[in-house]
């Protein structure tokens, strides 16, 4: 059973809802979108805090440096190429497997 989706109010007015960017299938049950939506954006968070974390060293050497006049940042990659190539795929890929056994059991 499908829920109705709610309209957002602000007191008694009722706002507009975002308009979607692909025009919804009529077939696609709206959460099935908004499970595939969540899990993109999983992916981005894990990708972005995973660039960020590789960068730190590099985000430290510039926050020491900033105010100095003179002065150079380097960026390397030191590891196995193997192993950096497992921290980006192999945990998207652990989400994607969740996500298809939780739309498996709702479905």
């Amino acid at each position: 059973m499908e829920r109705e989706p709610r309209a957002r109010t602000r007191g008694m007015e009722e706002l507009p809802g975002r308009a979607p960017l692909v025009a919804p299938d009529p077939g696609t049950p709206a959460g099935r979108r908004r499970s595939v939506r969540t899990l993109l954006l999983a992916w981005t968070v894990y990708w972005l805090a995973l660039l960020l974390w590789q960068l730190r060293p590099a985000i430290a050497q510039w926050w020491a440096i900033r105010n100095q006049e003179h002065g150079t940042i380097t960026v390397s990659f030191g590891g196995d190429l193997s192993t950096g190539l497992a921290w980006i795929t192999i945990p998207p890929l652990l989400m994607m497997v969740v996500w298809l056994l939780a739309r498996r059991r709702s479905g």
